[in-house]
Order: C-alpha cells, then sequence, then structure tokens
C-alpha cells in the first residue's frame, strides 16, 4: 500500500506524508554508515516525524547545497 504524499506546511520538509485511515504502516530500516565502518540503524521515531495529529508526517531528511550535515536528536 502507498503512502499518500501531503502538503509539508513547513518549506524545509518536502516529503510529507499522510497516513490516516492506515492500519499498519512499513518503513524501511535506516542505517548510517560512518567512514570508521560503524553503522547505526535509527529508530523510525527519528525520521519519520510527526507534523499534526491528523496522520501527516514528514520525512526528516533535507539535501543541503554545501554539502554540510548535521546529525540531531529529537
Amino acid at each position: 500500500m502507498e503512502l499518500r504524499a501531503a502538503s509539508s506546511g513547513f518549506s524545509l520538509f518536502d516529503m510529507c506524508y499522510n497516513v490516516t485511515q492506515k492500519m499498519d504502516v512499513k518503513v524501511r530500516i535506516v542505517v548510517m554508515h560512518l567512514d570508521s565502518g560503524a553503522s547505526v540503524p535509527l529508530l523510525v521515531e527519528n525520521y519519520l516525524i510527526p507534523m499534526d495529529t491528523k496522520g501527516t508526517f514528514y520525512f526528516a531528511f533535507v539535501g543541503t547545497e554545501s554539502g554540510a550535515s548535521i546529525i540531531d536528536n529529537i
């Protein structure tokens, strides 16, 4: 079952999804692979963030043009 794209309402996050009326939503595990060889699996709660109480979630990864990366925790 495919997720429906939703309007983000916040220009930074352009990948938002509406999961209303879904009984079971499965997403892939995201794993960061570090130069040291370590792998860090991320919990879905750390990258699929609720935007409202209506079932809209945003994918919390944003590309940059500068090559800079910020890893944060919520």
